[in-house]
């Protein structure tokens, strides 16, 4: 995880509206690409489907218990494939660029959680997991565990396949 004070891409609005426009009229001139884009996308989103409940279920046994939870201490950010994957999902972007509280706390950690959808998230925000999530995940039987890390993989491979296709699109 990135440590704090580490640049973050976009956090001005005027950058933020830029990057709007920008992903807004590349897409558009994508053509007929923009379908394939999209395969891989809704691929995307069903392996999150597949993550999600399994990562809400190792945050409620582990990070309940955690002093340096990393919505409160990681520098995160959304990148271009967290924004690809976003915007080729329902055609919208987030409002802006992650940002903290007054605190240091992500804007999107509540006392329940993140109350932003797997899919809304920075993907680091879903393929990092601390040693105390690993150590929980080899402890479980019918190897839950390797599961989720093959799905993350699978996640990681199809974010660099969508990001290559959409610069190897946008020319």
């Amino acid at each position: 995880m990135g440590a704090i004070g580490q640049w973050i891409p976009w956090q001005d609005r005027q950058e933020w509206s830029q990057v709007v426009v920008s992903m807004t009229a590349a897409v558009a001139g994508l053509g007929g690409e923009v379908e394939h884009l999209r395969e891989i996308v809704r691929q995307i989103e069903g392996w999150y489907a597949e993550l999600d409940g399994q990562l809400d279920n190792l945050g409620a046994v582990t990070c309940c218990r955690c002093t340096t939870i990393c919505c409160t201490v990681a520098t995160v950010c959304y990148d271009l494939r967290d924004l690809l994957v976003i915007y080729l999902a329902d055609n919208r972007l987030p409002q802006q660029q992650v940002t903290r509280q007054a605190d240091g706390t992500c804007v999107h950690l509540t006392p329940h959680g993140c109350c932003l959808n797997r899919r809304e998230r920075p993907f680091i925000c879903t393929w990092y997991i601390c040693a105390a999530q690993k150590d929980a995940l080899m402890g479980q039987q019918h190897g839950a565990g390797s599961e989720i890390f093959a799905l993350i993989a699978k996640v990681k491979t199809a974010r660099k396949e969508l990001e290559n296709r959409f610069v190897d699109a946008v020319g």
